[in-house]
């Protein structure tokens, strides 16, 4: 009480001595100075009160352009202040701690778009220079500049500590990115360009001081050493360590960053999963009334307390630890000063927001490339495959959309249609980044439109046999990305097989090899009879296929089959009507009726999309597009179907059907929410339907965004971990799964559901979960094990928005025998 009375009183002192009015004044003077620098009306900018700030600015900066810290810029200054400011312009004092110089370019910025004053552009400038001049050559930035020496020589040091070089960096990106803040002091194309040198060389920097463990990158110390860039001490108690708190700013910088390098990926999951290994469970801070009236900072147990970290960890235990001002790391807060203890932070749950952040991110960046071959026009179900297809044109990375025949269209190709599908596209595509960002524009889905020759299977292959579609395959394998290229085949597959006749021709033995060694291709059936060809020739082609031309026997036709005893109104005409054709834009209104069977050729890029449960590495772990193990199939069970394609027996192992056994949970009216219902399903499609309500509402959300604007549309929630995706128990132990931090960016309530998925474990029987499998942490035992064996378990996490969307998370569990 008595420190509010005395604020009070200093600032009735203040507002009796300055020109303001007492109403006006009260608007900002009893803010903080970086609130008042940036967050104030836009008009207020234009006002005499702020010129009369900005005249404190210009008085205040130092010679070489920054500012000092914690100075309350906005009020009048004393006689004593104002002389300190005149008499200090060329000493040192500028610095960028606590958001110092970059809080006042800021707000210079924002009363020169108001007020053209000259002087406000040029003391901009003269600060940008400073950002400039104070950068070293290894491209990181002192918390001072020009550096100080004696006891405070640290602030030499690359500062990372308070955010202070990612600040100066994001304030770097606006300016490369034009940014609207900017636009009237009309910054020069050379000083941009200055500006994106030195922001890629703060990155280089980054990059360079992120502290290598184990052999493997984990986070960064608060301070680095300017010359060597090794970890470095500060003040007495901020010991060269890694860094729990710190090391968040700059992930979130990486993670900002637009198409990022393979280093800057690397770097990134390198730190995530750090965050992820030193997690603090158990534990709360809490502040208490000791006898003597004075509070104390206490750590007590809590199972159910959030995910903490410590600040600082030690470089050679990597375990927490803390310090009072004799520079001697101790093990616990109640062993340093009480100083220490109750006047410095070492806990922190930072990490949290870059962990919440990271499955977006991820998705992404390590986006799935794939190339598209279709036989459009052969079956409406290509035409509605493509809708789909661009409705997730953010989270996959298509590569090439090529039209080539099959045995249902052997002379003909149609990459027209294709570009009448991308034209809708193109009248939606505004929309659509109203709700994620990345979607290509029109035109650059344009350019990947190619063809494949109109001939049919074997006929197209060959010397001379060369096409638009099957040159581009070779052209994109080629390019310097070492991800997979996936070929999802639609029809048939004798452009791709083309591909793989003039690498295996052109090529050394080693460079085929390596191109071969990236291609990943599912295949909707054989639709020709170059699919057999390709297996034959390439045995070690990582190839999917259902064989042969039987649909009925097919995995992929799980996506359309209607299944007796469970509702199967997501695939029905009237669902799709009102849920995707009609009212839901240019796009919509392409989607044909069935004729045949609905989005036959999806699952063939289903497992691509980034949901937390897809792993297109992983065939035989299940998803969106089904589950596939690998073996040779046994011919003689292979049925003929009804086309002109040709079947023979493989002479390799394939990624072909397998099956789940699956109980489907329904819901309930009173109690528990849910139930195992009272029949179960098995066989190779039901490892594809069982996700079908999840995967067609998904689809029916994301074209909902082609019209509707972000507040009125459904999207998908966000599963977080308190712990590791993968974890490692004993035989008999018993253990949680916890997602207690999820979230969900529309706030809608959410439903989960924790299931054991024994097919996609090498140990396949069921692991039953420890009563309630619908809240957010669920109990298991582990059984008792022979041999090292691993369990997956799916957490499955559905709003209740409309549609009702789900994401996933798949947490592998090693267990290890006694």
């Amino acid at each position: 009480m008595r420190i509010v009375k005395l604020i009070s009183i200093v600032v009735l002192t203040l507002t009796t001595t300055t020109a303001f009015t007492q109403k006006k004044t009260a608007d900002y003077l009893s803010m903080k100075w970086k609130d008042v620098a940036t967050n104030m009306s836009l008009e207020w900018y234009g006002s005499d009160e702020a010129k009369l700030v900005a005249e404190n600015i210009l008085l205040s900066q130092k010679e070489i352009g920054g500012w000092e810290k914690n100075k309350a810029y906005h009020k009048k200054n004393s006689e004593s202040e104002r002389l300190h400011y005149i008499n200090g312009k060329s000493e040192i004092g500028a610095t960028f701690d606590n958001n110092a110089t970059i809080i006042e370019l800021r707000f210079l910025a924002k009363i020169y778009s108001h007020i053209k004053d000259k002087r406000y552009k040029q003391a901009f400038e003269t600060g940008l220079n400073y950002i400039f001049v104070a950068q070293y050559e290894n491209g990181g930035w002192p918390q001072f500049f020009p550096v100080r020496k004696g006891n405070v020589a640290y602030s030499g040091h690359i500062t990372y500590n308070d955010n202070a070089m990612v600040n100066i960096m994001n304030f770097l990106k606006e300016i490369i990115l034009d940014n609207k803040k900017y636009a009237s002091l009309q910054i020069n194309s050379k000083t941009k360009a200055k500006a994106k040198e030195a922001f890629d060389k703060g990155i280089q920097c980054i990059l360079n001081t992120q502290i290598i463990y184990g052999g493997k990158l984990t986070v960064w110390c608060a301070q680095h050493d300017s010359i060597t860039l090794a970890p470095a001490k500060a003040r007495s108690y901020e010991l060269p360590s890694f860094s729990g708190a710190e090391s968040v700013g700059i992930v979130l910088l990486l993670m900002d960053i637009d198409n990022p390098s393979k280093e800057i990926i690397t770097s990134v999951n390198g730190a995530i999963q750090w965050f992820e290994n030193n997690r603090i469970e158990g534990i709360k801070i809490e502040t208490e009334i000791r006898k003597d009236g004075k509070t104390n900072r206490i750590v007590i147990e809590d199972k159910n307390a959030p995910t903490l970290w410590g600040r600082f960890y030690d470089l050679e235990t990597s375990t927490i630890y803390f310090c009072s001002r004799d520079g001697i790391k101790r093990k616990s807060l109640a062993e340093i000063s009480d100083n220490r203890r109750n006047g410095y932070s070492w806990y922190t749950n930072a990490p949290e927001m870059a962990l919440s952040k990271y499955p977006k991110w991820l998705a992404k960046i390590k986006q799935n490339r794939v190339i598209i071959l279709s036989d459009i026009e052969a079956d409406p179900d290509d035409t509605q495959s493509f809708i789909r297809l661009f409705l997730y044109a953010n989270q996959i990375d298509i590569k090439g959309l090529i039209a080539t025949t099959s045995c249902w269209y052997t002379s003909s190709v149609n990459p027209k249609s294709i570009e009448k599908i991308i034209e809708a596209y193109g009248k939606i595509q505004p929309n659509l980044l109203e709700h994620e960002s990345g979607f290509p524009s029109p035109e650059t889905l344009s350019l990947l439109v190619k063809e494949g020759l109109p001939k049919y299977g074997m006929k197209g292959v060959g010397e001379g046999m060369d096409s638009e579609g099957s040159d581009w395959i070779i052209k994109v394998l080629e390019e310097e990305d070492d991800l997979p290229l996936w070929v999802s085949v639609w029809g048939g597959v004798n452009t791709l097989a083309q591909s793989l006749y003039k690498i295996k021709k052109t090529k050394s033995k080693k460079e085929a090899k390596r191109l071969i060694s990236k291609l990943r291709v599912y295949t909707i059936s054989d639709q020709d009879d170059s699919g057999i060809w390709i297996r034959n020739n390439f045995p070690d082609l990582f190839y999917i296929v259902s064989p042969g031309d039987d649909y009925g026997s097919a995995t992929w036709t799980g996506i359309n089959t209607y299944v007796k005893g469970i509702d199967n109104t997501t695939i029905s005409n009237s669902w799709i009507t009102q849920n995707i054709q009609q009212n839901h834009g240019a796009l919509g209104a392409q989607y044909p009726d069935v004729a045949w069977g609905v989005e036959g050729d999806t699952p063939a890029f289903l497992s691509l999309i980034p949901n937390g449960l897809n792993e297109p590495e992983h065939p035989e772990w299940g998803g969106w597009g089904g589950r596939y193990e690998l073996y040779k199939p046994d011919f003689s069970k292979t049925k003929e179907g009804g086309s002109i394609v040709t079947i023979a027996p493989e002479t390799r192992d394939i990624w072909t059907n397998t099956s789940d056994n699956y109980t489907p949970y329904i819901s309930k009216e009173y109690g528990r929410t849910i139930k195992k219902d009272t029949v179960s399903f098995n066989g190779d499609k039901v490892t594809l339907w069982r996700w079908r309500d999840d995967f067609q509402n998904d689809f029916a959300a994301r074209i909902d965004w082609c019209l509707n604007t972000y507040e009125d549309a459904n999207h998908p929630p966000i599963p977080i971990l308190t712990h590791a995706e993968n974890i490692t128990v004993n035989s008999g132990e018993d253990f949680s799964l916890d997602a207690f931090n999820t979230t969900d960016p529309d706030g809608d309530g959410l439903s989960f559901l924790w299931f054991n998925y024994p097919e996609a474990s090498t140990y396949q029987k069921l692991i039953k979960i420890n009563g309630a499998e619908n809240v957010h942490v669920a109990y298991f035992t582990a059984p008792e094990v022979n041999k090292e064996e691993t369990a997956h378990f799916i957490l499955k996490v559905t709003d209740k928005g409309e549609p009702r969307l789900s994401r996933y998370k798949r947490v592998i569990v090693t267990i290890k025998p006694k």
